[in-house]
């Protein structure tokens, strides 16, 4: 039997466990066996903590690789570089307009997981000098061809020497770091003095309120957070919120079960002090774990209202009385 596409591009023989990144400890509840694509991995969630991951994962050296040369075709991006980029100029205008108040035309701004370097040229566009990390070799060399500076780096591989920077964006790429304390505690060493981050990362229990736990649970996402979770890393690593938008927060009942999904949340936030852990109160796991499962019935009575349900299903029935040709047919 053949492996879903997925799985091929993984080595399921040689992942590794590892511990909670937020506390430290070895303690978990299971929220699914499988992931997207179909593929055979576990997600978890720290009975301390809340925090979400997946266990066992890649092992480092095949994490390295799956983003130098495999990450988009696991995802199945079926969009061109250069429309990513373009998709990506939206995102930074949208990112600038709500980090503007702490702006200034000239600052030094990083960001972390560029992709083809669309953000950064919206930045650019505004006056600011800019600078990416990015590990792909086609979409760091693609932003290069575009003048924009990008190292084709893992973040743990880039230096910490030379002039601070008074701006650091992870847009949608703590997800997929293999070590999201480490990596915030390197964009505070780059940053300078009350200097600024901007996070954007996905609502994993909002986001659960649209598929399957075991659908939203990615291989490429190795952490997944809640609001609360992204609040405590962040005060941990030595950031301060001064601003956060959470798309879950705003959903009417008609968002939840007609509207399209919505599960981002965009954070603000300034260098300061790490906080000691002796001081970091930890959210409640049930309580996140409860916003799970609350969320999955909504899904499923979403499914219920929506047609498309109804379309899949008589699908299914005719395939399986008639023939794959016969659907064929009435779909022309």
């Amino acid at each position: 039997m053949s492996q879903p596409p997925g799985e091929s591009l993984i080595d399921l023989d040689h992942l590794e466990p590892v511990r909670c990144n937020l506390c430290g400890a070895d303690d978990t509840d299971v929220l699914a066996t499988r992931s997207r694509f179909d593929v055979p991995l576990t997600s978890v969630l720290c009975r301390r903590c809340g925090l979400m991951y997946i266990n066992p994962r890649m092992s480092s050296d095949q994490y390295r690789d799956f983003y130098k040369t495999t990450y988009r075709k696991f995802i199945r991006v079926k969009d061109s570089v250069d429309v990513i980029f373009e998709k990506e100029v939206l995102e930074g205008k949208n990112i600038f307009d709500f980090s503007r108040a702490r702006l200034t035309p000239g600052q030094r701004v990083l960001e972390i997981g560029c992709g083809p370097g669309g953000i950064l040229a919206a930045f650019q566009s505004e006056g600011m000098a800019v600078h990416g990390v990015e590990p792909s070799l086609e979409e760091s060399a693609f932003a290069r061809a575009r003048g924009i500076p990008v190292d084709t780096l893992l973040l743990e591989e880039f230096p910490e020497t030379g002039p601070k920077f008074d701006f650091v964006i992870l847009s949608r790429s703590l997800n997929h770091l293999a070590d999201p304390s480490a990596a915030l505690a390197k964009a505070w060493t780059l940053l300078g003095d009350n200097k600024y981050l901007f996070v954007n990362l996905l609502d994993f229990p909002t986001q659960c309120r649209f598929g399957l736990v075991a659908e939203c649970a990615q291989a490429d996402h190795l952490y997944m957070f809640s609001p609360e979770i992204a609040r405590v890393l962040l005060e941990k690593t030595g950031f301060e919120i001064i601003k956060m938008d959470v798309a879950g927060d705003h959903l009417s009942w008609w968002d939840q079960l007609f509207g399209a999904p919505r599960f981002h949340m965009k954070i603000l936030a300034r260098r300061v002090e790490p906080k000691p852990m002796e001081r970091i109160v930890f959210p409640s796991p049930q309580a996140i774990r409860q916003k799970i499962r609350r969320n999955q019935q909504l899904f499923f009575l979403r499914r219920l209202v929506r047609p498309a349900t109804y379309r899949h299903w008589l699908a299914v029935v005719i395939k399986r009385v008639f023939g794959e040709g016969v659907l064929t047919r009435l779909k022309r």
